[in-house]
């Protein structure tokens, strides 16, 4: 037996170890992704937001109708009557809508209504409560009645 042979090298325990290290590392980066990740409404938001009778107004060229949009996600969205796209030709020709002494909610807003202060804007037409600026997933989830305590 030749002294090569006898001396025989016992595998590396380093590939090992440094695969669960690495698994481990992936692992945590994972976890805090997901605790810290922007808080998404849940799917329940947008059919509570339609239930309650909220529209959401938007310009084009808003960055923050953009974040609002993406926010939202398609369902609320590519419901007709949800979003009134204030840049669009038919919206621009709406008359301009007036307040009156009337204890009801007054009319939904149509682009050019005074009222519409800012972009994003959110009118309740069954409340006529009136939310501007980008409302982030627990407002979105208060609004639609969804918000767990």
């Amino acid at each position: 037996m030749s002294a090569v042979d006898s001396t025989e090298q016992r595998p590396s325990k380093a590939p090992t170890s440094l695969a669960i290290g690495l698994l481990a590392v992936v692992a945590i980066v994972l976890l805090i992704y997901f605790s810290v990740r922007p808080n998404q409404p849940k799917g329940g938001t947008s059919k509570g937001l339609q239930r309650n009778g909220w529209v959401l107004y938007t310009r084009p060229g808003c960055g923050f109708c953009d974040k609002q949009r993406t926010l939202l996600g398609s369902k609320f969205l590519n419901t007709q009557g949800n979003v009134t796209d204030c840049g669009s030709s038919v919206a621009r020709g709406a008359p301009v809508l007036t307040g009156g002494s009337n204890p009801a909610p007054a009319p939904a807003p149509v682009c050019g209504d005074p009222r519409i202060v800012a972009y994003p804007f959110w009118y309740c037409k069954t409340t006529g409560e009136i939310r501007v600026g980008l409302q982030d997933a627990n407002q979105l989830r208060e609004m639609a009645g969804t918000r767990s305590t």
